[in-house]
């Protein structure tokens, strides 16, 4: 069995894989390195507090690598603090109450399906009860127009046609009857004639029958006198029949006179149809001229000039005069704070300058804010209303904003302002005592040791708890959420005395 050579460690020597603490792994120093003696060193020398102390490379300690990505994880996390601490400033702790901007707005539709073919208006402008804001056009009812004026043009000239006939055929009856009327008179002109010559021819036949009983004169020239008697009594009675048939005649033309307003009145109906028709139509077009219902101020327009509009889809929207006012919702403990014409200063997005409004009047009871207002208060917080009449100028701004959210923030600068400036005389007066004791707290240590270094200002740990619980105190009373305002001398340090 082969026996192994041991070796004895000499003294001070270092053994395998000891290190010398301060050293490179890679360094191998000759000597180990003493330790420190527990003499303290005199005051010769210790050295300064604000001499820097020089390390060599030897007994350095190594650099700690820092974790990668730090940096960004830092920055990452500090910038998302930052985020969050400005919205929840901005939304929670900014602003005391929130409101909306109401109106009365007033959504003018299209009377029927048609195109917009102007616009008299643009948005904001304002305008009076029956100014004509658009005018709407429909194809069909052009059409429909165009063919009820070719129909009673078409019936007009009907109308003239049968005028036309009907005064030739009144003057043929006219003519007719006058005819008649000449043929009855010289009927009865012949008739007067006739009967004269039968009263010739009756004494006639008289005095011949004396002088044929008398034997003067020949039979035969009697019997042809008798022969005409009876026919000329023949001839008259014809012409009596002729004469009251003539009479009859003249008598029914006139009283058969005929204007022809009856064959006229169908076609004056038709016309009289036309033109109601006509009348409709053009009242119903002209419901294209839109007019304002009511004074007020443009606020949308919801078509564009050549773009179609339905029946009951608004087209544009007014905001009525004197009818915009912002409704704060205000929590029950704060409602003492807005008396009915007390002047309250709002804020409206985008505007930064804010503005004034006077409480007009409080809410009947208690209610729930809008869905957009839900994120500020807490659930089921009491809220009353408070509305709000703005000034002239701010109604200007509020028109293009109804609906949108209004903001009233919390009034530091009169809360805080007098606080402050109370708390800062104490600190004030505060401060000088501290400093008379500074001084002569410094005069001393400066006696006892030369070499060490005082501070600028010195204050006991005490001292300076007070102070911080009166600035906490003012802070609170003015609001639990407002920012540190008041700052303390800077310069303030404990020495080691005081410790």
């Amino acid at each position: 069995m082969k026996k192994t050579k041991t070796t004895k460690a000499k003294p001070g020597a270092r053994p395998v894989g000891f290190q010398v603490k301060g050293s490179s792994p890679r360094t191998k120093p000759s000597t180990l390195t003493k330790p420190a003696t527990s003499k303290r060193p005199s005051v010769e020398a210790q050295p300064s507090a604000t001499a820097p102390v020089r390390m060599n490379a030897r007994n350095a300690p190594p650099m700690k690598k820092r974790a990668k990505g730090s940096r960004f994880l830092s920055a990452l996390f500090l910038s998302a603090f930052c985020v969050i601490g400005y919205f929840v400033w901005s939304s929670v702790l900014q602003y005391q109450t929130y409101g909306v901007i109401e109106g009365r707005l007033i959504s003018v539709s299209a009377p029927w399906d048609g195109t917009v073919n102007s616009w008299m208006v643009r948005e904001g402008d304002v305008v009076v009860q029956g100014q004509i804001l658009a005018k709407i056009s429909n194809l069909e009812m052009s059409h429909e127009l165009a063919g009820l004026q070719d129909e009673l043009k078409m019936n007009q000239a009907l109308l003239e046609a049968e005028i036309s006939k009907i005064k030739f055929d009144v003057q043929d009856h006219s003519d007719r009857t006058q005819k008649a009327v000449a043929e009855y008179l010289q009927s009865h002109g012949e008739l007067l004639a006739e009967q004269a010559t039968l009263e010739e021819l009756d004494r006639k036949f008289e005095r011949t029958k004396r002088l044929l009983a008398k034997k003067n004169v020949a039979r035969s020239e009697f019997e042809k006198i008798y022969f005409q008697l009876a026919g000329q009594k023949k001839k008259i009675r014809k012409l009596e029949d002729a004469v009251d048939i003539l009479k009859l005649r003249s008598t029914e033309a006139n009283l058969n006179k005929d204007n022809g307003s009856s064959r006229l009145k169908p076609i004056l109906a038709k016309i009289d149809l036309t033109q109601s028709k006509i009348g409709r139509i053009r009242e119903r077009i002209g419901q294209g001229e839109i007019k304002a219902p009511a004074s007020g101020r443009i606020s949308r327009r919801y078509c564009l000039t050549g773009e179609s509009s339905k029946t009951g889809e608004p087209i544009i929207e007014i905001l009525e005069d004197n009818s915009i006012e912002a409704v704060l919702y205000v929590p029950q403990r704060i409602v003492e704070e807005f008396d009915v014409g007390k002047e309250i200063a709002i804020t409206l997005e985008p505007y930064d300058s804010p503005f004034v409004c006077t409480v007009d009047r409080l809410g009947n009871r208690f209610e729930e804010p809008p869905a957009s207002l839900k994120m500020f208060y807490r659930l089921n917080q009491p809220l009353l209303p408070v509305y709000l009449r703005p000034n002239h100028e701010a109604a200007g701004y509020m028109a293009s904003r109804v609906g949108g959210t209004i903001k009233r923030p919390y009034e530091y600068k009169k809360a805080v302002g007098k606080i402050v400036s109370e708390t800062r005389c104490w600190l004030d007066s505060l401060q000088d005592h501290y400093q008379a004791n500074t001084e002569t707290t410094s005069h001393q240590s400066q006696n006892q040791n030369d070499h060490t270094v005082g501070a600028t200002t010195i204050v006991s740990p005490a001292t300076i708890a007070s102070v911080q619980i009166a600035e906490d105190s003012v802070q609170q009373q003015a609001h639990p959420a407002i920012p540190r305002l008041i700052s303390g001398p800077s310069t303030w340090k404990t020495s080691k005395d005081d410790k």
